[in-house]
């Protein structure tokens, strides 16, 4: 091999470490990045508590319902009006909160704490409502009072936050949303038989119209046509001379393309236009004409080594991922047991949905940057690409899709045929209809409250095999609340103990938490009980110096009323 061959290839190779050094610089600054992240997602109570704690009580500040540390509304007192009207009628209080940002903490659980904290609804009514709305994770949270239940359910509410906050936030009209909503509510409690779509059907206001005016700043002064002469002589003046001291770079290249100059003259010339970036050698014209076509050269050559380098790593890691996932279902094809089959994907299935998110991810960003690696736009590209993992993780979106994938999976092992362990004949599956027959009263009621599913198979021989399956939705299960709505009923042991009403027993107060009595009704046997749980202890604000806890029948002034929720109500984002 000639010398300057082996220049070149020596060339090529640094080319390629130093893409290869910042590559893995990149990457590992920008996975570090998202694990710090990750680390800080963990809010503990005392962390939730605190943040709580730093919102004013706008009932003890100024005697307001509204909240708006955010600036965003120009209709507080209309909105003000409407709750207080509302309150002196029925003794509901509604408290709006507008908050710039609650840093990482999940709008729902700070939401629950707020409402708790300041007591919000009249003391052993419990008809409070907080409209809680985080900027910048542009979400909307109402939490309704255990004794609004009724007029208010989870579903209605979510239906007045699609239908009237969220369609306004989107246009930026955030007065307009929070002066319909707020009347929406009002709207459904008066008349809980109104749909919710129709509530404000007949509502004309103008004060929900955001007025503003664009200032277009007028056109600067054309410079002096005459600024720049002195600089056009200039620029066509001949070109200098080369220096002499740097005549060993010069060649005459005899008007070869770029194509056809050889492996040395190559070398040469990109010596030359090395040196004069330093602004020590100067071009010639058929130097300056061959340097165009030198790094178009060049750009290729990097181009294909980062795409390579990029595509390889991205490859491997989707190959890990494979990995992963075929150790899973050896180990889970390994039970013959479809129903320990089944407890197996319950139990671990959380871990491959999320591994498959995390190196799905990286890969396809580590494929992206393999297009733009010389770009600066490089380092940019990985931190939103890899914070998309958290995103997946924590979004209510993805834990729906986790579900939804996870219950066809599940539902297929359930559907699996069986062999009779008395005859080892084949088992048919009954259908819900043809299994009731086979099923105790207890065990009907519990598939019509949902709370467990049964199947059951059924041999020639009418051997019969009932399989049974609790619900897996946590958000069936408790449906946004502190406690669990269906539970096992202490007489029948079946799971159909559902929540009728609750019961302030103590407020919760600054120096010590409270209790709620929770009652529960038997939609089996009718067996009624009841359950003690406690309500998170009051925090003091800065600029608070009462207690939220006090039982008049109105909050015109002071705190709120002393009321409690349990975790009732919607949430939106936009």
């Amino acid at each position: 091999m000639r010398p300057c061959a082996v220049k070149k290839t020596v060339q090529t190779f640094q080319q390629f470490a130093i893409l290869d050094m910042h590559f893995l610089n990149r990457q590992l600054l920008s996975i570090g990045f998202v694990f710090l992240f990750l680390a800080k997602c963990g809010t503990s109570i005392d962390d939730l508590n605190k943040e709580v704690a730093k919102v004013p009580n706008p009932r003890v500040e100024r005697s307001s319902w509204i909240q708006d540390s955010a600036g965003i509304l120009n209709n507080e007192i209309e909105i003000n009006a409407i709750i207080t009207f509302h309150e002196a009628k029925t003794g509901a209080e509604i408290a709006v909160v507008i908050l710039p940002s609650i840093g990482e903490i999940i709008p729902k659980d700070f939401a629950v704490a707020l409402f708790n904290a300041w007591g919000i609804g009249k003391k052993g009514k419990d008809n409070g409502i907080l409209v809680l709305h985080v900027i910048d994770q542009r979400r909307i949270e109402i939490e309704i009072g255990y004794g609004l239940e009724g007029d208010l359910p989870d579903a209605i509410v979510k239906r007045i936050i699609d239908y009237y906050a969220i369609p306004a936030f989107k246009a930026g009209n955030f007065s307009k949303g929070h002066h319909d909503t707020v009347l929406a509510l009002v709207r459904r409690m008066e008349n809980p038989s109104i749909s919710a779509e129709d509530l404000l059907q007949n509502e004309i206001s103008d004060s929900s119209t955001n007025s503003g005016t664009t200032i277009f700043p007028s056109d600067l002064p054309t410079e002096n046509p005459n600024a720049d002469v002195a600089f056009s002589e200039e620029a066509n003046q001949e070109e200098s001379p080369l220096d002499p001291r740097l005549s060993e770079f010069y060649r005459d290249y005899k008007g070869k393309s770029y194509a056809q100059l050889s492996d040395e003259e190559k070398i040469t010339l990109s010596r030359a236009i090395s040196e004069s970036e330093y602004d020590r050698y100067t071009l010639s014209a058929e130097e300056k004409s061959l340097a165009e076509e030198y790094h178009k050269d060049v750009e290729n050559s990097r181009f294909q080594s980062s795409l390579i380098l990029h595509s390889i790593i991205s490859v491997f890691l989707l190959g890990v991922l494979f990995a992963i996932k075929r150790v899973f279902d050896s180990k889970a094809n390994a039970f013959k047991d479809p129903y320990k089959k089944y407890d197996f994907y319950l139990k671990y299935f959380t871990y491959i949905y999320y591994a498959a998110y995390f190196f799905g991810t990286i890969a396809l960003t580590v494929f992206i940057q393999g297009f733009i690696a010389k770009s600066p736009e490089a380092t940019y590209v990985a931190p939103p690409f890899l914070l998309f993992f958290p995103f997946c993780f924590w979004s209510e979106s993805s834990t729906k899709g986790k579900m939804r994938i996870l219950r066809k999976r599940l539902q297929v092992i359930r559907d699996e045929p069986r062999t009779c362990s008395t005859c080892q004949q084949q088992m048919r599956k009954l259908s819900e209809e043809e299994d009731d027959e086979f099923l105790k009263k207890g065990q009907i009621a519990e598939e019509y409250l949902k709370s467990v599913d049964y199947d059951v198979f059924i041999c020639p021989a009418s051997h019969s095999l009932i399989l049974k399956y609790v619900n897996i939705d946590p958000e069936y299960e408790y449906n946004g609340t502190s406690f669990i709505k269906i539970a096992r009923c202490l007489k029948c042991d079946s799971r159909t103990s559902i929540v009728t009403s609750s019961k302030i027993i103590r407020d919760a107060d600054y120096d010590s938490p409270g209790s709620v009595e929770v009652h529960r009704s038997c939609k089996n046997c009718g067996h009624s009980g009841s359950d003690r749980l406690t309500i998170p202890q009051l925090q003091r604000s800065s600029s608070s110096s009462s207690s939220g806890g006090g039982s008049s029948s109105s909050s015109s002034s002071g705190s709120f009323g002393g009321g409690s929720s349990g975790g009732g109500g919607a949430g939106g984002s936009y």
